[in-house]
């Protein structure tokens, strides 16, 4: 696939009718996406209604090609409402992510993917040297960190740019990896040697989650054996965490006898660990793997350790957090795709009902 085309991604001309079927899935999409909207229920209801009935008179006359014309954040969570409902079919809109976060450079996926660089975009064919460029958070580093073996297998040396805290972790779990500290692009890195292509980490799944069976489920990340000792008095507890950018939970109804994962916030009554918990990445590996269980609200607490492969238990929060009117795309309720022995519930009482 070339990612300098992808005006082509959808796989069809533009100049053709949509069919019932594809209608229907495209307003079920943005119908998730209204869901998100800011405001009052009522408000909402209205704006969804209003807007379901303009995009689908749009469609029906102008076809494929009004797809076009959405606009960049229609387009992203028209994206992120396909992939929650399973369909990783298709990445039109993926580009524009971060386009309305505020902690981003707004546009920055966006103005890569459409516009020639100083490197040219990585396709997936096989080459020398690439570049994969992080992207977002902790989590999602590892969440794209995944798919990284499958670019080895096309790549004789892959340099993935993360946060530091990752390095050591990621160099130990996927030998061969070169990690280096995160820059802005522009920087040319002449210390680097040469470079065939470069890739926004967020875009390896465009090339390699098209498909359930393309999500393998395996545990990639491999503690720290001298660490994993350090931490053997912890073995078998449960952990918890209770709040994240997307929101909070009672820590209290999650687990009354748990182990403490929360780095930003503690209680007399819950036990924490003796290590730093937001700097100490391979701390946090090694503790999660000798735990039981690991409960948590969807924050990178359940990506450490749904990578490492420890039973992990997501409950979406019932408070909203600083990062909202979004499809959480990654966290629908069920399995996960990501990761292994790892479940997602919506509430606290579905949680609960496993027990019984």
């Amino acid at each position: 696939m070339n990612l300098a085309q992808p005006e082509d991604s959808l796989g069809f001309k533009y100049d053709q009718q949509l069919n019932k079927w594809e209608i229907e899935r495209i307003l079920s999409g943005l119908s998730l996406a209204a869901e998100e909207s800011t405001g009052t229920p009522f408000a909402r209801a209205r704006f969804k209604k209003k807007l379901l009935r303009d995009v689908e008179k749009w469609l029906k006359t102008q076809g494929k090609d009004g797809l076009r014309f959405l606009k960049p954040e229609w387009r992203y969570t028209l994206c992120c409402a396909r992939m929650y409902q399973g369909d990783f079919s298709d990445y039109f809109g993926w580009e524009y992510r971060g386009w309305n976060n505020p902690d981003e450079t707004a546009g920055w996926a966006a103005q890569l993917f459409w516009t020639e660089q100083w490197l040219p975009k990585w396709s997936g064919a096989n080459t020398n040297r690439v570049l994969v460029i992080g992207e977002q958070g902790l989590g999602d580093s590892i969440l794209f960190a995944s798919i990284i073996p499958e670019v080895m297998v096309r790549v004789n040396e892959v340099i993935y740019e993360c946060d530091s805290r990752l390095h050591t972790l990621l160099s130990r779990s996927l030998p061969g990896l070169q990690c280096r500290p995160e820059r802005h692009f522009e920087d040319r890195r002449a210390d680097y040697g040469k470079i065939d292509a470069y890739i926004p980490a967020g875009d390896l799944m465009r090339l390699f989650r098209r498909k359930r069976e393309h999500f393998p489920r395996k545990p990639f990340l491999r503690p720290n054996q001298l660490r994993l000792r350090e931490m053997e008095p912890y073995r078998g507890r449960v952990g918890i965490s209770w709040k994240g950018r997307q929101g909070s939970i009672d820590p209290f109804k999650l687990r009354t006898d748990g182990l403490s994962l929360q780095y930003n916030e503690s209680y007399d009554e819950i036990e924490e660990p003796h290590i730093d918990l937001r700097e100490d990445i391979e701390g946090v590996v090694s503790l999660v793997s000798v735990l039981k269980e690991v409960i948590t609200v969807p924050t990178t607490v359940y990506h450490l350790s749904g990578a490492a492969g420890v039973k992990t238990s997501i409950v979406l929060p019932e408070i909203d957090g600083e990062k909202v009117n979004q499809i959480k795309w990654q966290e629908h309720p069920g399995v996960s795709r990501f990761y292994p022995n790892t479940t997602v519930y919506e509430t606290v009482e579905d949680l609960d009902k496993r027990a019984r």
